[in-house]
């Protein structure tokens, strides 16, 4: 894993070893989306941060 460096990213990399441990995949939200329960109108916020929390006060349409 030392070989594995900065210039590495976006390319494909050959490890070779053994998995000691494993965890569960964890889903992460990238974008969230709100639908306004009057008129059915979609409004979509890119998400940053693991806890998020946005208030519409009022539709946009």
């Amino acid at each position: 894993m030392r070989e594995v460096k900065a210039d590495c990213i976006g390319k494909l990399v050959n490890v070779k070893g053994i998995v000691t441990r494993a965890t569960k995949v964890k889903p992460m939200m990238h974008v969230a989306t709100y639908t306004c329960d009057t008129c059915g109108n979609e409004t979509y916020q890119p998400v940053s941060c693991v806890v998020h929390e946005m208030k519409i006060e009022k539709c946009s349409s």
